[in-house]
């Protein structure tokens, strides 16, 4: 299982959008996910639980999740990564 850092996302921005297609094998990782499936449909395991989602779901990942995707035909997701204190500052005004 990999564990993927914050050093993906830019200091400066905090913040990476992507637009994507491809299968991710079980991971976790140290900052926050929403992902946004735009077209078909795949099957997320999320901290062991196998979810079916489709185009219109959104799923909020938070830093430390276990998660993978099996897509099926025709799926891809705009996948937005950021720092967890976006997150945790906004809880604290």
């Amino acid at each position: 299982m990999d564990n993927w850092k914050l050093e993906i996302i830019n200091p400066s921005e905090k913040l990476l959008v992507s637009r994507t297609d491809t299968t991710w094998d079980m991971h976790t990782h140290d900052f926050y996910e929403i992902e946004y499936i735009i077209s078909g449909t795949c099957v997320q395991t999320i901290n062991n639980i196998e979810y079916k989602v489709q185009k219109g779901d959104l799923i909020f990942l938070k830093a430390g999740d276990r998660h993978s995707c099996r897509p099926d035909d025709n799926f891809e997701i705009i996948n937005c990564i950021f720092y967890p204190g976006m997150v945790e500052d906004s809880y604290n005004t």
